[in-house]
């Protein structure tokens, strides 16, 4: 009959539609985490560079772990950010700032 099979089919997208509803759920969850955890990283990150900054063996062992990055592009990143951060913070730097290499 034409009522069963309507009726089946609103129960199939109801269900198909609490399916996708939790799967929206889900991703929107993973998405949250994901920036937890990126936020959690950007904080930790400041905190060893305040550290090194403060501490010139902890500045040396963060110089020596760079130099092991293989991309030369993120070695040049981290250098530039933690010998900021050493020199006082986010006060404007030269172009021989960015590329100099840190003595070894």
């Amino acid at each position: 009959s034409d009522l069963s099979v309507k009726g089946n089919e609103m129960a199939r997208r109801t269900l198909e539609q609490r399916i996708a509803d939790a799967q929206a759920q889900v991703a929107r969850l993973q998405e949250k985490e994901r920036k937890t955890e990126t936020r959690g990283l950007i904080l930790l990150g400041s905190m060893v560079a305040r550290m090194a900054a403060e501490t010139p063996e902890i500045m040396e062992s963060l110089h020596a772990e760079i130099a092991t990055e293989k991309r030369p592009d993120n070695q040049a990143a981290m250098r530039f950010a933690l010998d900021r951060r050493a020199k006082g913070g986010f006060a404007p730097q030269t172009p021989q700032d960015i590329s100099s290499k840190p003595d070894e």
